[in-house]
């Protein structure tokens, strides 16, 4: 090898060592980064022939030093008691998209709430837009994959259906007096519940409903009902056998009518569909059991909750939930040729093949490994491990001064040729 040649071996050392050190000060400052994964350079040996054209045992030329090769080994998860912090235990990666439609990937689970106009959209901490797999308006999630957006109002939903189980005393007599709301005297037993009429263009659209039971004879009694102080609706009647069981009358449709308070007040026509299915004439006490109905008032969303499989649930103040997305994830046959796009993110690349987006606790092919699950109020930490770090630093070290000091030793040599010369 040529002695000043040496000088370039010796240069190559330096520069490929402290990109080492650069590299290893990088993992260390981003020791604390959420899902932050560690790299290390590849060095290769460079040979005399490779540069001048020749075959093999030519003398070495010094070292390269290649891109980063990053870890994707997943880190540890910890806990957050930020709902909207998520965590991928698995290997798959959050899809988000720029504002110019742009797709990225990363392990970052540290979302917010961006609102909009009509819709908030959920985002990463760059602003990055999450997507997901979008769910209809019974909250079925679909195949098409989208921005995860949130209506931040509800509409509200008139009541159709009210399904109650109970008792009714067997024992109790029948009133002599025709039924009257108004005279506790002329029914055996009510029961009241929230009630919402047909509106679209209120914010409050809520009533009570109150069903009035009256014994009419053995095992018969007569149903009413009433929306607020508004008109009584003749509901049909229910009939039980000897034993207690109903026979007849589990399911009744009536019209009632709602009273709308105002100037003029009016009111509204509304059908309904009364379910009694399990209800029981016994003699103990009359009671009611059970009791719901289908309506709500309009709500405006509250707080956002991550539910099983990845399921993006938001939770409103009518004390509804609905179901908008599901988390999409993308799996790469290379995950290790991610290009970095710097803030976590990573970009596709001819290396590391077009990503695969499946659903959380999903498989890209029967019998390969799952994706991953996603976990509310976990964050996954770094996988830089400080220890390993400090140790290859400290190669680093040498190798640079080895390198340093071969310049000098080379120096030296070169310093003393010409010397000969005198």
């Amino acid at each position: 090898m040529d002695t000043f040649a040496t000088f370039y071996v010796g240069m190559s050392g330096l520069n490929a060592n402290s990109q080492w050190l650069s590299n290893i000060g990088n993992n260390i400052a981003n020791m604390n980064t959420v899902a932050f994964k560690a790299s290390q350079p590849r060095f290769a040996e460079l040979m005399g022939g490779l540069l001048a054209g020749g075959g093999h045992g030519e003398d070495g030329m010094g070292v390269a030093v290649s891109s980063p090769q990053v870890n994707f080994a997943q880190g540890s998860l910890a806990a957050s008691n930020n709902p909207m912090d998520w965590a991928i235990d698995g290997n798959g990666f959050f899809v988000v998209k720029d504002a110019a439609g742009n797709s990225f990937y990363t392990r970052a689970g540290q979302f917010k709430i961006e609102a909009g106009l009509t819709s908030d959209k959920i985002t990463d901490a760059t602003g990055h837009v999450l997507q997901g797999y979008l769910a209809d308006e019974e909250g079925v999630i679909g195949d098409t994959l989208g921005d995860v957006a949130l209506e931040t109002e509800m509409a509200a939903k008139a009541t159709s259906n009210v399904a109650m189980v109970l008792n009714l005393e067997s024992s109790v007599t029948a009133p002599a007096a025709a039924f009257d709301a108004e005279d506790g005297t002329t029914y055996n037993f009510s029961v009241s519940d929230a009630f919402y009429d047909s509106r679209t263009d209120e914010d409050d659209v809520s009533h009570t409903m109150t069903t009035y039971f009256v014994k009419t004879d053995d095992n018969t009694w007569g149903l009413y009902v009433q929306v607020d102080d508004g008109e009584v609706s003749d509901a049909g009647e229910l009939v039980f056998d000897t034993s207690g069981a109903l026979t007849s009358g589990a399911e009744q449709t009536v019209t009632v009518t709602v009273p709308i308070s105002g100037t003029p007040a009016t009111s509204l026509s509304q059908s309904l569909t009364l379910d009694f299915t399990g209800t029981t004439q016994y003699g103990m006490t009359s009671a009611i059991l059970s009791q719901s109905q289908d309506g709500y008032n309009m709500g405006r969303l509250d707080t956002l909750a991550l539910g099983e499989n990845g399921r993006i649930i938001g939770n409103f103040s009518n004390q509804q939930h609905q179901t908008v997305a599901q988390v999409a994830l993308a799996s790469f046959e290379a995950p290790w040729g991610l290009t970095q796009a710097g803030e976590g993110l990573f970009a596709v690349s001819e290396a590391s093949g077009a990503a695969t987006t499946v659903k959380p606790g999903s498989a890209v092919l029967t019998g390969q490994p799952s994706v991953g699950e996603v976990r509310a109020n976990m964050l996954e930490l770094s996988n830089v491990e400080v220890t390993d770090n400090f140790v290859d630093m400290m190669a680093a070290q040498f190798g640079f001064q080895a390198n340093s000091q071969a310049i000098k030793t080379t120096d030296e040599i070169v310093q003393l040729l010409v010397g000969l010369k005198r």
